[in-house]
This record gives C-alpha cells, sequence and structure tokens, in this order.
C-alpha cells in the first residue's frame, strides 16, 4: 500500500470514522506510534491522531516508578475516576468493586522525563538503588546495579482498576511493574495502600464505597486474600447490608474484610480448575470406583458433559449403568456450579440453591476420595 502511495496509485478520499476503521486506527496507533499511523493515513486514508482522539476517549494513568506511592494512586483516582466521571455527569453514588490482575510487560527501562527518572524495574527490589538522574554517575550505577543483579526488570504490570456496580466502564488507577516472586504479603501491602488511597481522596463521597476486591485464581492472590478479607464476621449493626436476611442463609460465608469488603474471586477461573481436573490424568474419582478422565470423554467443554448427564441411555447392563451414574454425578456438579453464573433467569435463591449443591457434591467427592489419593501419592 505504502509502495502503491509512492507511485500515485491510490487516491486519498476522506477517511471514515465508522467503529471497524477507528478500530484499525486505534490499533496501528499502540502497535506502531505516530510514525506508522501518519504513514498510513496518507498512503491508505486512515484517519489521523487527532481524528482519533476527537472520536475516542484516551485513558492516561501515572504508572509506579519505583516502590509503591499512594501519591500516584492518588493522582491516578482523581484524573481517571473523578475526572472522567464529572465529564460524564455521573453523580450517583455506586458500590465499587477493585479489580486485580498481571498483563505482560516488555522487559526493558523507560525514562520519564517528567520524574526525570527510570521506570520498569520491579518495584519490590528497586529501593536499594537511586532511580533518578541527578549526575552521570547515578546512571553508571544503575546499569551496574543491573548487571551485578541487585536490581532486575518487571516482567509483569499488575494492575488494579475499579468499577461501579450498575454502570458499564473500567478505571485504571495502579499500573505497578513487578516480577514473578510476588509473596502474599505484597498483595496484602497492595491492598491496603489502594483502599487507603480511595478514602483519603474522597472518593467514597463522590463515586461511592468499596464492597469488594475481585481476582484471579492465583494462589498467591488467594492466599493475600484470604488474610485480607476473611478476618472479621459481619456484624449485626452492618450498615452495608441487611443482616438480619443473610444470616438466615444456612452455610453463606459471612466473614468480611475491613468495612464489610468481601472477597470475589473471577468464576472463569474456577472453570478453568474444573477442566484442568477433568483433563488431567488422574481425572475425577467417583463414588462407585469409576474415574472420569481424558480416556472417558472427549468433550473440549463442560457443556458436553452436561449434556452427556441429561441424555437417555435406556436399557443398559449393570457394567453400562456404573459408567453412566459416574458420568451424571460429575454432569449434575459442573451443572450446579455453572448456571448461577451464565443462567440469568434464575432469581437468587435458585443461584444459592445450586451453588450449596456444588459445594455439597464435591466437598462429598472429596472426602471419600482423599484416602485414596493419599495412598496413590505414596506408592507413586
Amino acid at each position: 500500500m505504502l509502495g502503491d502511495a509512492i507511485e500515485g496509485n491510490v487516491p486519498n478520499p476522506r477517511p471514515s470514522t465508522d467503529s471497524r476503521t477507528m478500530d484499525v486506527t486505534l490499533m496501528t496507533y499502540i502497535l506502531g506510534g505516530r510514525k506508522l499511523l501518519y504513514a498510513l493515513s496518507c498512503a491508505n486514508g486512515l484517519p489521523s491522531l487527532r481524528t482519533l482522539r476527537n472520536h475516542m476517549a484516551f485513558t492516561r494513568i501515572m504508572p509506579m516508578i519505583g516502590t509503591l506511592s499512594i501519591a500516584d494512586i492518588l493522582h491516578n483516582i482523581q484524573e481517571v475516576v473523578l475526572g472522567l466521571r464529572a465529564a460524564a455527569g455521573r453523580t450517583t453514588l455506586r458500590g465499587v468493586n477493585l479489580m486485580i490482575d498481571e498483563v505482560a510487560l516488555e522487559e526493558r527501562a523507560v525514562h520519564f522525563r517528567h520524574v526525570n527518572s527510570v521506570g520498569g524495574l520491579c518495584w519490590r527490589h528497586s529501593l536499594v538503588v537511586n532511580l533518578v538522574f541527578s549526575t552521570y554517575q547515578s546512571a553508571l550505577d544503575l546499569v551496574k546495579s543491573l548487571k551485578d543483579g541487585k536490581i532486575h526488570f518487571a516482567k509483569e504490570m499488575t494492575v488494579v482498576a475499579a468499577s461501579c456496580f450498575g454502570e458499564s466502564g473500567t478505571y485504571p488507577i495502579l499500573a505497578l511493574p513487578t516480577c514473578k516472586h510476588v509473596k502474599a504479603q505484597d498483595s496484602r501491602t497492595i491492598h491496603e495502600v489502594v483502599m487507603a488511597a480511595w478514602r483519603s481522596s474522597g472518593a467514597v463521597e463522590k463515586v461511592g464505597r468499596i464492597w469488594s476486591w475481585a481476582t484471579d485464581g492465583d494462589m498467591i492472590r488467594r492466599v493475600a486474600g484470604y488474610e485480607a478479607f476473611l478476618t472479621q464476621k459481619l456484624s449485626y449493626t452492618s450498615t452495608s447490608c441487611n443482616y438480619g436476611t443473610l444470616a438466615g442463609m444456612m452455610g453463606l460465608n459471612l466473614w468480611t474484610g475491613p468495612d464489610d469488603v468481601t472477597l470475589d474471586f473471577d468464576f472463569k477461573h474456577i472453570f478453568k480448575r474444573v477442566c484442568t481436573l477433568l483433563r488431567s490424568p488422574a481425572g475425577m474419582a467417583m463414588n462407585n470406583g469409576r474415574i472420569i478422565n481424558p480416556t472417558m470423554l472427549a468433550f473440549p467443554l463442560l457443556l458436553g458433559i452436561i449434556a452427556l448427564g441429561d441424555l437417555d441411555y435406556g436399557a443398559a447392563d449393570a457394567n453400562t449403568c456404573s459408567d453412566i451414574d459416574a458420568l451424571r454425578l460429575p454432569a449434575t456438579v459442573i451443572k450446579s456450579l455453572l448456571e448461577p453464573f451464565t443462567e440469568t433467569s434464575m432469581n437468587l435463591t435458585q443461584q444459592m440453591t445450586s451453588l450449596a449443591t456444588f459445594s455439597h457434591l464435591s466437598f462429598t467427592l472429596f472426602h471419600c476420595s482423599r484416602l485414596q489419593y493419599t495412598a496413590d501419592a505414596w506408592r507413586s
């Protein structure tokens, strides 16, 4: 296309601003920067960067440089959350959900001119060096620390974003370069600092109170979540919810964190762990001695197992009936887990009943089979 443009064989019509063209333009700008976008704008009629900015909202956040700082989080809350909501005219107070996860990061150093400092280093191990370029020697010392292994580049970016219940949109408020050697205490520190920043920024009065923290199925995240948000039982005098209604639900976990903040796990990661279990060679042991594993199942989706359990197999011999019963049990377990998150027509009572069914069945399978797995582990 660039060659045709040089030859003069490509017309230069008015750039289109439909959604697909704007998406292609945004992708070009993100992957190739200003120069590539300018070249394709001249050659292929893509909208310019100014047109892109006029039709899309760009969110800029302050990345964390060095150690975890509440000041940078306060800046992001002010600019990203309070500023954007005020511009959109959103004044209704909402419950807030904070979400935390990691994204891939290119391992290299970045110079931030506004503070004359180096970014892209792991926040847990960069305290031992001076990241500000005050002298030429400070740059040499930084390079030496990298070569000696005292500090290292970040492998991931820990991102914390806020979302409001009842509203669309996500507001990133923390971008923290980190490494793979994160401990549960580090995650708890992030929880505490972010929540403190949310309270001190005035977001509670302008946006709403934090209701929950959401995370994935990572082991370190689960440990940190348990330590931070399963510390105190819901009080009779709690003003955040109706204690009488929740206390009457037998089996419901009433343990919360400070200010009644609850812990929430991404349900897709729970589905993923079930899929991993079914695809493993060990599989899932049933009470009748059958093992459900990939040699018995050829379905890539959990819905396929549910469909197997609902089939009418008709008359069968005793051995086949045992296999059918072994299939119907995990189908019931998976169905009781899947439907509350995917079937929008279920009411709260049906969801709670389904999840309670999953909890009791999964615990029963674990209780009946744990000694068998222990014996197999010792023999292996």
